[in-house]
């Protein structure tokens, strides 16, 4: 069996220990599994994921420090994955009692962007516009309904004074402010 398996079972076996309420055994497992997974970090922290979860939601281990370091690296990922597991993290760490805040420094929205209250999420959808992909295609590219999309396209409409998608495109050309 390769290691990133036996890391992968052990987790396993972990949460099932933590499910039946045997959060010592649980947490040995637990660190016994990222020894195996220490030369895959990007898996490591994305199965990790699941097992904090399952600390979190079943009350054993101290999952708070690694749910801050995963959230500290996958915050840095600028792709649709690495940004659902920073939200993961930041759920978990609230549902630990340790919320989290959100740097205003850290905003990728440019000042003038965000003067205009256009938020992360609308700036990425305002991005695809500009690469003349449809509401279905930037709902499948950032993981959202296409009813979402078709919200965020109309607050951009009515944020930057425009009436269709071309005027949009056409605004984010002369104000090229898209992060």
């Amino acid at each position: 069996m390769t290691r990133p398996n036996a890391g992968m079972l052990a987790y396993a076996d972990a949460i099932a220990a933590g499910r039946a309420g045997r959060g010592a055994e649980a947490t040995t497992l637990a660190a016994e599994a990222a020894g195996f997974l220490d030369d895959t970090s990007w898996w490591h922290r994305l199965v990790r994921t699941v097992v904090l979860d399952a600390a979190v939601r079943d009350g054993w281990g101290d999952p708070v420090p690694a749910l801050r370091a995963d959230l500290a690296v996958h915050s840095q990922g600028d792709d649709p994955g690495a940004r659902a597991l920073a939200r993961t993290c930041r759920d978990l760490l609230r549902a630990a009692g340790a919320p989290t805040r959100t740097s205003r420094t850290a905003d990728p929205v440019p000042p003038d962007l965000r003067r205009l209250g256009i938020t992360l999420r609308e700036a990425e959808v305002l991005r695809l516009v500009t690469e003349h992909l449809s509401n279905a295609d930037i709902a499948g590219r950032l993981h959202l309904s296409t009813r979402t999309v078709e919200s965020h396209v109309a607050r951009l409409l009515a944020k930057t004074g425009t009436s269709d998608r071309s005027g949009l495109r056409t605004w984010a050309r002369e104000a090229p402010l898209i992060p």
